[in-house]
């Protein structure tokens, strides 16, 4: 009976510790992704916004800083003093536009000639204008434009080893003519590596409105959504928006800027693989951890509510003054237990003239009279009989054995009382039959016990 409430106990305490476990990993996974939801936010929010910002803020400060220093070459320079005998020198021009490429720090310092339709620049560049190609069309743009300065990022197609961030000035003559166009190009490699070497994470690309890659180099003329594995329209490239994509194996965050100076959209792409798999390792060792401390906490709380239940089972079934078991216990064993054949004896014990010794001598001595009686009973049977106080004087023992052992067992129980203490016991005998209830066979053992009385008691009577 007791292996049994033990074992729901258990499955009980098992039970529980599953649905701790469960629902601590339920708790962690959500706290995981939480966290990586609040990175994210914070990256996007925050973190890629400002590093936009830095860009912006570096281009415009570079723009104001050769904007103003290619205007004021574009008012200095007077075209016609690269002219002898009425055509260009050609010697003179390119030593002109190297000498301010050397003055500006630049990459590129080139020089339109509207007259002749001819482009130098610092690299030794002397070219003819074709204003219908790609190459060229900036020119016939320009000129079309109101504006006498611009800024734009120079990236065409057949010609990538110009790309670069240009300011471009009018040369007016002094009659007051479009003579020329001077051009001042700002390298876009020490430009990017300046902006990525803020955060090694961090690299940057530039975009058409139709999200065409035009930058870095390595990535011309692919689309960004290809690129990056993501479905989209190219409208949905807009301003402000952001992504997650896969790569490579790695996690990126892409977040856009549209530049209008350039007309181009800026993409930060910022790798997040390391970040997030510092994320999973926190939250791994965090689970680790709490679960660590969830089965310690199980494995006490198993320790303390065992020891509780087998006190709680202890006082439930055993008489609090004599330790035996009490009447609880043995009607629960009977009511339970299977008794597979086994031979059951059940004796009846009762102490001669007790309520004479609680008068005469007080419950205290009576008291101890019942743990003595009690004590010198359990030493005379093996472990597994057992002794219960029935009621007030009685007891009854169960003995797993046939009518003649029990006797035996009876006789060496009553001689040993009488011999030890100061009391004496009579005691009724009777082997349980095949089929026979608990109180029908209680019955008859104490109808031996009450023979054995009326015969002058300290005797024990077999019941039939």
């Amino acid at each position: 009976m007791q292996h049994v409430k033990a074992n729901k106990r258990n499955r009980i305490i098992l039970l529980s510790a599953i649905i701790f476990f469960f629902g601590f990993f339920i708790i962690n996974y959500v706290h995981f992704r939480m966290s990586r939801r609040v990175f994210s936010a914070n990256l996007t929010g925050s973190v890629l916004p400002a590093c936009a910002d830095t860009v912006v803020g570096k281009i415009n400060g570079v723009k104001e800083k050769y904007s103003l220093a290619n205007r004021l070459i574009a008012d200095s320079v007077d075209l016609s003093r690269f002219r002898v005998n009425g055509r260009e020198d050609a010697d003179r021009i390119l030593d002109f536009v190297r000498r301010k490429r050397i003055e500006l720090g630049a990459k590129n310092v080139g020089l339109v000639f509207l007259e002749t339709d001819t482009y130098y620049d610092s690299f030794g560049h002397i070219l003819e204008l074709d204003y219908s190609s790609d190459r060229d069309s900036w020119v016939q743009d320009f000129l079309d434009a109101p504006e006498t300065d611009r800024f734009s990022l120079y990236d065409p197609d057949n010609s990538v080893e110009l790309y670069s961030f240009f300011f471009d000035s009018k040369i007016v003559s002094d009659s007051g003519e479009l003579s020329g166009i001077i051009g001042t190009g700002i390298s876009l490699d020490s430009f990017s590596l300046n902006i990525a070497g803020e955060k090694r994470k961090t690299r940057m690309l530039f975009a058409e409105p139709d999200g065409e890659l035009r930058l870095p180099l390595d990535y011309r003329g692919r689309s960004f959504f290809d690129e990056y594995n993501l479905d989209g329209p190219a409208e949905s490239l807009g301003d402000g928006s952001h992504y997650l994509a896969e790569k490579g194996g790695s996690t990126l965050m892409l977040y856009i800027r549209f530049i209008p100076e350039i007309e181009r959209y800026l993409i930060i792409e910022h790798d997040i693989t390391d970040s997030y798999k510092d994320l999973q390792r926190q939250s791994i060792i965090t689970f680790a951890a709490g679960m660590v401390f969830s089965l310690l906490l199980v494995a006490l709380n198993h320790i303390l509510v065992s020891r509780a239940g087998r006190k709680l089972s202890i006082k439930g079934y055993t008489d609090s003054l004599t330790e035996s078991y009490n009447r609880h216990f043995l009607e629960e064993y009977f009511g339970r237990s299977n008794r597979n054949q086994r031979q059951i004896s059940l004796m009846t014990l009762d102490i001669d003239h007790f309520k004479e010794v609680n008068d005469n001598l007080g419950h205290l001595a009576g008291d101890f009279i019942l743990k003595e009686v009690s004590r010198l009973a359990k030493n005379q049977i093996r472990d597994e009989d057992f002794i219960v106080r029935w009621g007030g004087d009685e007891f009854v023992l169960v003995v797993h054995t046939g009518m003649q052992r029990a006797l035996d067992i009876s006789e060496r129980i009553r001689a040993r009382i009488e011999q030890e203490s100061s009391v004496t016991v009579t005691i009724g005998v009777v082997e349980m039959r095949d089929n026979e209830d608990f109180t029908t066979a209680l019955s008859r053992a104490d109808q031996a016990m009450y023979r054995a009385k009326h015969e002058g008691r300290n005797k024990v009577n077999s019941g039939v």
